[in-house]
């Protein structure tokens, strides 16, 4: 099978061969920036959960400074400023 001949297989297909490589590269992209994206925050949560098995206690004054060390960390600066408080006192 030569190049003319899958130029013609593909003109044939009404022009979809032509935009499937391209597609095939956009998922590959996107599966790729994912599993990084995932991977960095299983990471974070360990280091988390590792910062938290450290604490002494769970008061908002011992988790500030673990929700400042990662910038992603947006869940546990709300338990930190909502629940947690009102959980820790009664």
């Amino acid at each position: 099978m030569d190049i003319h001949a899958l130029f013609t297989i593909a003109q044939e297909s009404g022009g979809i061969l032509y935009i499937m490589p391209l597609i095939l590269l956009l998922v590959l992209w996107v599966s790729f920036e994912r599993f990084l994206f995932i991977n960095r925050m299983v990471h974070q949560g360990e280091q988390i959960a590792t910062a938290l098995d450290s604490a002494a206690d769970l008061k908002p004054s011992t988790l500030a400074p673990i929700a400042e060390a990662s910038p992603n960390t947006v869940y546990l600066a709300i338990t930190i400023g909502s629940g947690l408080q009102s959980t820790l006192r009664g």
